[in-house]
Protein backbone atom coordinates (compact mmCIF):
# COMPACT_ATOMS: atom_id res chain seq x y z
CA UNK A 1 0.00 0.00 0.00
CA UNK A 2 2.80 2.45 0.85
CA UNK A 3 4.47 1.66 -2.47
CA UNK A 4 1.23 2.45 -4.32
CA UNK A 5 0.96 5.73 -2.43
CA UNK A 6 4.49 6.76 -3.31
CA UNK A 7 4.16 5.84 -6.99
CA UNK A 8 0.68 7.26 -7.65
CA UNK A 9 2.04 10.43 -9.35
CA UNK A 10 -1.11 12.35 -8.43
CA UNK A 11 -3.41 10.25 -10.62
CA UNK A 12 -6.67 9.26 -8.97
CA UNK A 13 -7.74 5.64 -9.13
CA UNK A 14 -11.41 5.72 -10.26
CA UNK A 15 -11.93 2.29 -8.69
CA UNK A 16 -10.91 3.54 -5.24
CA UNK A 17 -13.78 4.78 -3.05
CA UNK A 18 -13.12 8.14 -1.37
CA UNK A 19 -13.26 7.86 2.41
CA UNK A 20 -14.31 11.04 4.17
CA UNK A 21 -13.39 11.89 7.75
CA UNK A 22 -16.10 12.11 10.41
CA UNK A 23 -16.46 15.89 10.15
CA UNK A 24 -16.76 16.20 6.36
CA UNK A 25 -20.43 16.75 5.56
CA UNK A 26 -22.41 17.49 2.42
CA UNK A 27 -24.48 20.64 2.09
CA UNK A 28 -27.99 20.07 3.43
CA UNK A 29 -30.87 19.62 1.02
CA UNK A 30 -32.20 23.04 0.09
CA UNK A 31 -35.34 24.06 -1.71
CA UNK A 32 -35.36 26.83 -4.29
CA UNK A 33 -36.32 30.22 -2.89
CA UNK A 34 -39.56 31.75 -4.14
CA UNK A 35 -39.51 34.91 -6.20
CA UNK A 36 -40.85 36.86 -3.20
CA UNK A 37 -39.78 36.10 0.34
CA UNK A 38 -40.75 37.66 3.65
CA UNK A 39 -38.17 37.20 6.37
CA UNK A 40 -37.63 38.38 9.93
CA UNK A 41 -34.38 40.26 10.48
CA UNK A 42 -32.83 39.14 13.75
CA UNK A 43 -29.65 41.18 13.69
CA UNK A 44 -28.36 44.43 12.33
CA UNK A 45 -24.66 45.20 12.69
CA UNK A 46 -23.43 48.75 12.13
CA UNK A 47 -19.78 48.43 13.09
CA UNK A 48 -17.39 47.75 10.21
CA UNK A 49 -16.26 44.20 9.56
CA UNK A 50 -12.58 44.37 8.75
CA UNK A 51 -11.60 40.69 8.65
CA UNK A 52 -13.31 37.38 8.02
CA UNK A 53 -12.34 36.46 11.60
CA UNK A 54 -15.06 38.85 12.74
CA UNK A 55 -17.65 36.85 10.79
CA UNK A 56 -16.38 33.35 11.55
CA UNK A 57 -13.41 33.07 13.93
CA UNK A 58 -10.44 31.00 12.81
CA UNK A 59 -8.68 28.46 15.00
CA UNK A 60 -11.56 26.81 16.84
CA UNK A 61 -13.56 26.51 13.59
CA UNK A 62 -10.85 24.93 11.44
CA UNK A 63 -12.21 21.42 11.99
CA UNK A 64 -15.57 22.55 10.56
CA UNK A 65 -14.25 23.89 7.21
CA UNK A 66 -15.90 20.95 5.40
CA UNK A 67 -19.03 20.93 7.53
CA UNK A 68 -21.32 23.84 6.54
CA UNK A 69 -23.87 23.39 9.34
CA UNK A 70 -21.16 22.98 11.98
CA UNK A 71 -19.35 26.07 10.70
CA UNK A 72 -22.59 28.09 10.67
CA UNK A 73 -22.88 27.66 14.45
CA UNK A 74 -19.87 30.00 14.78
CA UNK A 75 -21.16 32.73 12.42
CA UNK A 76 -21.16 36.10 14.17
CA UNK A 77 -20.23 34.41 17.46
CA UNK A 78 -17.93 37.32 18.31
CA UNK A 79 -20.71 39.87 17.76
CA UNK A 80 -23.11 38.72 20.46
CA UNK A 81 -24.36 35.70 22.30
CA UNK A 82 -27.99 35.53 21.21
CA UNK A 83 -27.88 36.15 17.46
CA UNK A 84 -25.78 33.18 16.35
CA UNK A 85 -27.73 30.22 17.69
CA UNK A 86 -30.07 28.13 15.59
CA UNK A 87 -33.54 27.58 16.94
Amino acid sequence: MLTEYLTAKGVADPEQEIQFGPNIKDWPEMVALPENLIIKVVSEIHDPVTTTDELIPSGETSSFRSNPLGLAEFALSRKGSCICRTC
